[in-house]
């Protein structure tokens, strides 16, 4: 018997989670948040507020998805509240700074491809958007007034 025997066609298996198989709909869903993810961190990441961001930073820094902007230490005690023990905190606040000011500037040197692919009659500023949002996370980043961590955490 192999796991999609088990886990795919019998209700019944309470296996591993990861063992378990899941439809269309729900791969596709995962799939998507997990790609989207690993690329910037799309979904819902943990922001740090580190200083004075402005309505408009804040608007336009979540502009492309939900984001969930917490004081510093409320990830630490949200993790330990739900039972986990932290191993470890890694600031990558200088990565994500990086990484959006190079993915701005490679946007930019194709600026004219990228209007005519991304740009819309329904959403005509898409580009510029985009491209603001890039901007808008280098500069907080960089400035160490949002602040990404990265948290390896276990469940004793």
């Amino acid at each position: 018997m192999n796991l999609l025997t088990r886990a795919g066609r019998n209700p019944a298996y309470r296996g591993r989670p990861e063992d378990q198989m899941y439809g269309f709909g729900q791969l596709l869903a995962y799939g998507t948040q997990h790609i989207l993810t690993m690329y910037g961190g799309v979904i819902a990441p943990p922001l740090i507020v580190g200083g004075v961001v402005s309505h408009l930073e804040l608007a336009t820094r979540s502009s492309i998805g939900p984001y969930f902007f917490s004081p510093a230490g409320e990830n630490e005690r949200l993790l330990t509240a739900a039972g986990f023990s932290i191993l470890s905190v890694t600031d990558t606040s200088s990565q994500a700074a990086t990484i959006a000011k190079r993915w701005h500037d490679a946007r930019e040197r194709r600026r004219d491809q990228l209007i005519a692919l991304e740009n819309t009659p329904e959403d005509p500023d898409r580009f510029d958007g985009l491209q603001r949002f890039l901007a808008c996370v280098h500069t907080l980043t960089s400035e160490r007034r949002l602040l990404r961590h990265l948290y390896l955490a276990q469940k004793p």
